[in-house]
């Protein structure tokens, strides 16, 4: 496994986008950067009725991609993630990932914590996954741990720019809430 070294965005440049590489609508048929924003309400439906937590897989489409989640719970604080892989008959974690190819390739994902809850300071808080298949097992996947800062709320995760799956998952021995505004997944077409 890759370690991820964590680029707070606080002190950066401001969020890391894919950029256009070239093209645009003046150029002659250019290549177009999507940005899929997964949300309490655009994965989840939150709106003001709370979305519990479920040990089955649901799924939604996003932007045109669709995404199943599991065990991911929205209660006015973002996208609440947690670990119940000990628990007697629940044994599930909070994860999400795209069930059929993105529109291009992942350049980055920018995760925004929520800024009503604190963050403390994890190692190997959350586990990415990038592959070039839906069943994240690939000779060639790609997986990094990101670890949480303390107040710090930004993170961008940067990849290669060769896969159309990714699969975002709380870390197995993680036992704390995560609460995450956003996660936009920056993809180049």
């Amino acid at each position: 496994m890759k370690k991820l070294f964590l680029l707070p965005l606080v002190a950066m440049f401001g969020l890391v986008g894919c950029g256009n590489n070239g093209g645009g609508s003046g150029g002659g048929g250019g290549k177009k950067d999507v940005a899929i924003s997964l949300t309490s309400q655009s994965l989840l439906g939150y709106t003001t009725e709370n979305v519990v937590y479920d040990t089955q897989y649901k799924t939604n489409t996003v932007e045109g991609v669709e995404f199943a989640y599991q065990q991911i719970g929205a209660y006015g604080s973002g996208m609440q993630f947690r670990n119940k892989l000990a628990d007697e008959g629940n044994g599930t974690k909070s994860n999400l990932y795209n069930t059929k190819s993105l529109p291009g390739t992942v350049q980055s994902l920018e995760l925004t914590w929520n800024s009503g809850k604190k963050v403390f300071d994890n190692s190997n808080a959350l586990k990415i996954t990038f592959d070039t298949v839906a069943t994240f097992d690939g000779a060639n996947k790609e997986v990094q741990m990101l670890s949480t800062t303390a107040d710090v709320l930004s993170y961008t995760i940067t990849t290669n720019g060769l896969f159309s799956f990714v699969k975002v998952e709380i870390d197995d021995a993680f036992t704390f809430s995560m609460y995450w505004d956003s996660i936009v997944i920056n993809v180049h077409k």
